[in-house]
This record gives C-alpha cells, structure tokens and sequence, in this order.
C-alpha cells in the first residue's frame, strides 16, 4: 500500500489581498473610533454646569477641610466608597476633614455630567499628592440629587487608576 502526500495548498493572492483589505478597514475604524473618544469634551451647560461646579466645590471643600461648605454640598445620607473599599458616611467624612486637612495638590479633571431630571451623574479623575508626597489619579464618579433646590452629592465611588 502506497501513501500519497498530497501537496500543502498555499494561500492564493487573492486571499491575502482579503485579509489585508480587511484589516486596513479595521485598522481605519479602530482609529476613527480613538479619535472620536479622544476629542474634548464641548463645556457643560445649564443643570450639567452646576453638576460640575458642585462636583469641584466638593473637592475644594475636601482639600481645606471645609466642614460648613461640604455639610451644605454632602445630601444627608452621603455614602463614600473609597479606592480600598471602605464605605463611610456624612459623619465619618465630616470628621476626616477636620482631622486630615492638609491643603495641597488636589486637582479635578475631564469631569462630564449627565442629568435626569432631579439626579445627575458625574464621572472624572481626582489627582493628588499624599501625605508623603507621592501622586495618585483616581477615577470617580458621583451621584448627585436635588435637594432644597440645590443640587447634593449623594454618593461617591473611588477607584485608583492604573
């Protein structure tokens, strides 16, 4: 009995041509794709303006230890959950301020809000420098409502990036 070896078939150019022609769109897309995500974000207007201007008071008032501006901007049942995990409230964070003020590098960037109605969400990176002077960028995003006629952060949750 004879085995036969049948010759390998070799891809044809026309093939190839496909797959090229293929991954060049894709490659086009993906880019297309970057791009659009990475152009700026047009200025917030209206209620989206006063969400991100809450958003960086609360920040400010965090970094000097404010107590009388963030019992104004914190909704009475604010909920912290930080980059380890810990969930916190009003209280607690209260008395972090007026323990851990230290006035230093805190900044608030690509903050973009969305509102329904009487809630808004907003998402965007806080970086700092810590205590011993290493810089951290986190991404946050907070749930604020109407509360009096004023808009309240609800919520915060904290997430290190990498």
């Amino acid at each position: 009995m004879t085995t036969a070896i049948l010759p390998r078939r070799s891809a044809s150019l026309p093939n190839l041509r496909s797959l090229a022609l293929v991954a060049l769109v894709a490659l086009g897309i993906a880019g297309v794709g970057l791009a659009l995500f990475e152009q700026p974000r047009p200025a917030a207007t209206g209620a989206e303006a006063d969400v991100v201007r809450v958003v960086a008071d609360t920040c400010e008032a965090f970094r000097i230890g404010d107590e009388s501006a963030l019992e104004r901007l914190l909704d009475a049942r604010y909920t912290l959950v930080s980059s380890t995990g810990e969930v916190t409230g009003k209280a607690e964070q209260l008395a972090n301020a007026r323990a851990l003020h230290r006035p230093g590098t805190v900044k608030v960037r690509n903050v973009a809000a969305r509102v329904d109605g009487d809630t808004a969400i907003a998402v965007g990176v806080l970086t700092l420098r810590t205590a011993d002077g290493t810089p951290r960028a986190l991404r946050f995003t907070e749930t604020l409502v109407v509360r009096d006629g004023a808009w309240r952060v609800a919520a915060t949750h904290v997430s290190p990036m990498r």
